[in-house]
């Protein structure tokens, strides 16, 4: 497997995070915001706002995208992907199920289930500052069957 590039997207609103879980492939079962590969060709704006279009139905403007992380998922000690995090604040549409993704839903930011099952072990270790606003680099190293982190580094930055 080649490092790829791909992008995330938490549409925040007031003190809650719109969460879908994931249907299938990689991260099945799990909640997460909407993000995928970024095409031959796209920015990683472009990209965001695709793959939220194509994952819950909601349409976002590139103009409202905030860049609120850079993640480095390591497996094995390679990098698999790098990861650029974005928030959006407004959004048009209603939430959809899709082929991808069950219908998203609000989880208030301070009641998110870490530590369970729907989320990957790393999340509670970066997605909290995201969620406070803060801007960070982490790098993410999972054991060999991606379940836990055997190392995570966290740094705030500026983009």
């Amino acid at each position: 497997m080649e490092m790829e590039n791909v992008t995330l997207c938490f549409c925040i609103t007031d003190d809650s995070v719109l969460l879908a879980e994931k249907k299938v492939g990689f991260g099945a079962g799990k909640l997460n915001g909407f993000g995928g590969k970024v095409k031959a060709g796209e920015t990683t704006e472009e990209a965001t706002l695709r793959e939220l279009r194509e994952e819950s139905g909601l349409v976002g403007k590139a103009a409202d995208l905030t860049q609120v992380a850079l993640l480095n998922f390591y497996f094995q000690n390679v990098l698999r992907f790098t990861c650029l995090v974005y928030t959006l604040n407004q959004w048009t549409g209603t939430p959809q199920e899709t082929a991808e993704m069950k219908k998203a839903e609000l989880f208030k930011c301070s009641e998110l289930p870490f530590g369970t099952s729907l989320f990957w072990s790393a999340d509670e270790l970066w997605l909290p500052h995201v969620l406070r606003g803060e801007t960070i680099t982490a790098n993410i190293f999972y054991n060999a069957a991606g379940t836990g982190v055997e190392a995570f580094t966290l740094e705030k930055t500026v983009f």
